[in-house]
């Protein structure tokens, strides 16, 4: 088998990427690639036998503003092997190959592991720790809701039209020069940020603010998942914008915001649990953070 890497912009193998990943996950990444979305910070390595992509685990190189400090982080994601091939330790092969050209130039590893794969990441000297959500308190949601009921129509976050392209560009401009409203701030978001909102179906744009917010549902909850302003509101004011009531935030906030919520431990629930090497990683689980949810590779 040959080991192939970072070969995002080779043709012949991101269609090999591509039919793996739909086999394994259901989607590929060909449209967010064409759309512009790759920027070199989404690295494969991958293992071929002969035309087939058999094997692949990828490096995301992350940058975070981490209370105030800038941290520089490797997130592994898309770890698969095809059906044929699995239990031969091809993903740990490829693991160990991306994590050795990595560690120089990192402060730590982490990676959502599937709960199926929890001794595997184990075995390769991984720890798990929790991260911290942020709920709106009941009261503090009232008023939000409220008070957004009373807002002009220019005021608030409003669904955009998805075939604008105006507002698309302005949406992508805004990725690159928003304020920070987590204090554990994605840098380079851009990239993930478009993977995660290509469609714009999730996006919401104030006009009066010319700032826009992003909106998921999780587990019925409606998540502020992301706020793209270029000057610093309050996050209350945001809030108070939004004529959707918000459940809890998608990231954790920054101190002058906390007062909001109510904190509570995630282990990642059903879905994944947070796998770290390196120590500036603890201070996720210490100092109540958690990695914003269109961070996640």
């Amino acid at each position: 088998m040959e080991l192939v890497k970072h070969h995002m912009e080779d043709d012949r193998l991101r269609a090999a990427l591509n039919a793996l990943t739909r086999k394994t996950f259901g989607f590929d990444f060909e449209g967010w690639y064409a759309a512009g979305g790759w920027e070199g910070d989404y690295l494969p390595y991958s293992l071929m036998d002969g035309d087939q992509m058999v094997a692949n685990v990828s490096v995301n190189r992350m940058r975070f503003l981490q209370n105030g400090r800038e941290r520089r982080y490797i997130q592994i994601g898309t770890v698969m092997t095809d059906e044929a091939y699995r239990r031969r330790g091809l993903a740990s092969q490829l693991m160990c190959a991306a994590m050795d050209d990595m560690r120089g130039v990192c402060d730590g590893f982490y990676l959502f592991g599937d709960l199926s794969a929890l001794g595997f990441y184990d075995s390769l000297g991984f720890s798990r720790i929790t991260e911290t959500r942020y709920a709106l308190r009941k009261d503090v949601r009232q008023a939000m809701s409220e008070r957004a009921a009373r807002r002009e129509a220019s005021s608030r976050f409003l669904p955009v039209d998805r075939e604008d392209a105006a507002i698309a560009a302005r949406y992508r401009e805004a990725l690159c020069a928003s304020v920070h409203y987590s204090a554990l701030e994605h840098l380079n978001r851009r990239s993930l940020h478009l993977f995660y909102t290509r469609s714009m179906k999730t996006v919401r744009c104030c006009p009066e603010l010319d700032a826009f917010c992003v909106l998921g549902r999780e587990d019925g909850e409606t998540v502020l998942q992301s706020v793209l302003c270029a000057q610093r509101l309050p996050l209350e004011d945001i809030l108070s914008r939004i004529d959707t009531p918000v459940d809890r935030l998608g990231f954790a906030p920054e101190a002058s915001d906390v007062a909001l919520f109510e904190a509570q431990p995630w282990d990642g629930g059903e879905d994944y649990r947070l796998f770290i090497l390196g120590d500036d990683l603890r201070t996720v689980q210490t100092d109540g953070l958690c990695f914003p949810a269109l961070s996640h590779a």
